[in-house]
């Protein structure tokens, strides 16, 4: 296998109540409500499902979270390297 120093990467700690939490809170809330919607909606209405979800996944701070990530993985490749 391929060495990943930042290999798993899903499990960096947040502080409850931060903005990551959140993120990841409300993130799954939405994933929750929409994809059962989706799979069980009839093709003509499917469109119109994945519209609405993907709208209240963009209201997150998706940049914010992804900048919060990348942090993460540069500090654990960091750390794997002794820099």
């Amino acid at each position: 296998p391929d060495p990943r120093p930042w290999y798993p990467a899903w499990g960096y700690p947040k502080e409850q109540g931060s903005p990551p939490d959140v993120f990841e809170a409300r993130k799954k809330e939405i994933q929750r409500k929409y994809i059962p919607e989706m799979v069980l909606a009839s093709p003509d209405k499917f469109e119109s499902v994945w519209n609405e979800y993907v709208s209240e996944l963009n209201k997150l701070d998706i940049a914010g979270y992804e900048a919060w990530f990348t942090e993460q993985v540069k500090a654990t490749v960091a750390k794997a390297l002794g820099q």
